[in-house]
């Protein structure tokens, strides 16, 4: 259960925020030798830790303040003729004015994050 964690710098005014959108590539993500289904998963400012022991607390967090972020299973989809595993999805609901991250896991056979790029557009 390899994670690969990315930070993004700086600040952002949430106000004038439009959109935000989180592009990941990860080749061998989503191949896995042999057939089987991979197993992976993608974070957006998600903190794991002890309020991952008690989900309804965290859904009410996350409901009243906007507490937590967002995690996707299973999204990055390859063959064994297309192995790089692109992915690009809405994560403007999980957007921080600071501290912005990502992160990347693999639980079964392997896989090697290149990039990651998020991208906000403002209001005019």
């Amino acid at each position: 259960m390899a994670t690969s964690k990315i930070y993004f710098d700086g600040e952002l005014d949430l106000e004038k925020v439009k959109r935000a959108y989180l592009i990941t590539v990860v080749p061998s993500g989503g191949y896995v030798s042999g057939g089987e289904t991979a197993h992976n998963k993608l974070y957006f400012n998600e903190e794991s830790g002890w309020l991952n022991n008690l989900p309804f607390l965290k859904q009410l967090l996350r409901l009243l303040f906007g507490y937590g972020g967002g995690v996707w299973s299973d999204v990055y989809i390859a063959d064994s003729t297309v192995q790089i595993g692109v992915d690009q999805r809405d994560v403007t609901d999980y957007l921080k004015a600071t501290n912005n991250f990502a992160a990347v896991q693999d639980n079964h056979d392997y896989m090697m994050v290149t990039n990651a790029v998020l991208v906000v557009e403002k209001r005019e």
